[in-house]
């Protein structure tokens, strides 16, 4: 199941500060190779860009 989430609704429930913390952490836990992470994708047809990129992390 696609669940498209728009910007708006991102910022309604994100705060600059959540986001941050966890920037800090992924990037902590790649640093100690405990995550990782793929290269971003992206994907254009008839004038539409998809853009994405995984990443996951050993769960403690």
């Amino acid at each position: 199941m696609t669940l498209l989430i728009r910007e708006a609704e991102v910022n309604s429930i994100l705060t600059f500060s959540m986001a941050y913390s966890s920037m800090r952490e992924a990037f902590e836990l790649l640093d100690k190779k405990i995550a990782v992470n793929s290269k971003r994708i992206r994907t254009s047809v008839s004038g539409s860009t998809l853009t994405y990129q995984s990443g996951g992390f050993k769960d403690f």
